[in-house]
């Protein structure tokens, strides 16, 4: 009978890991999602922007 109770005191102990490793899981997922937007904001405002590279600028009038 102790090994029942045991392998139920197991099982139970698998399923509240599987519980807190799937909500980890749910709460990575969220936060690549937004790093994904994020990113993809940043890099349309950075292809937009007006500023050329440093090797296509002109030098300042000093050199």
């Amino acid at each position: 009978m102790d090994q029942i109770a045991d392998l139920q005191m197991r099982l139970m102990d698998q399923e509240k890991q599987l519980g807190e490793m799937n909500e980890e899981l749910v709460r990575l997922n969220k936060l690549l999602a937004q790093l994904l937007r994020d990113y993809k904001s940043l890099k349309e405002t950075v292809d937009l922007s007006p500023v050329k590279p440093q090797s296509e600028e002109t030098p300042p009038p000093h050199y």
